[in-house]
């Protein structure tokens, strides 16, 4: 190609592995660049028990470009309450109290990492990017 010429590009095509919380954000902003996203997943079930339970206001941060964050928070428990058991007493916890000062999401957030992975699969798909969809293990991979 001369020097000075413009590049002639076509859009990217990007294969994610990996049907959570990292891979379908991967997706949804790989999609939202202009690239043909395609996410394939070992697991043959859609849901599974969690493995996460806060999400943490700089992943909110990251996520909000995205459009997701008040999805998310819908689902969230913001003001989350814990009963310590102190021998015979039960003392009430406001973790609420955790404010984390300088940023747009000062409060802890208690999701299941399924609803988090529910939330970004459901915004892949609004997207109308039917190769964002994960293609789980046992189904045909078009």
């Amino acid at each position: 190609m001369e020097h000075g010429s413009s590049f002639v590009t076509r859009p990217a095509e990007v294969l994610v592995a990996g049907a959570g919380p990292a891979g379908l954000a991967l997706a949804l902003q790989a999609h939202d660049h202009g690239a043909a996203v395609r996410v394939i997943e070992r697991r043959q079930e859609v849901f599974r028990p969690s493995r996460a339970l806060i999400l943490h206001s700089r992943t909110l941060e990251v996520l909000r470009p995205l459009g997701v964050t008040q999805e998310l928070l819908a689902r969230a428990d913001i003001a989350p309450t814990a009963d310590l058991h102190l021998g015979r007493r039960v003392v009430r916890v406001q973790l609420a109290d955790l404010a984390l000062p300088d940023t747009a999401f000062p409060h802890l957030s208690l999701i299941r990492q399924m609803d988090v992975e529910t939330v970004l699969a459901q915004a892949l798909a609004d997207r109308g990017d039917r190769g964002g969809t994960p293609h789980r293990a046992g189904r045909s991979a078009r």
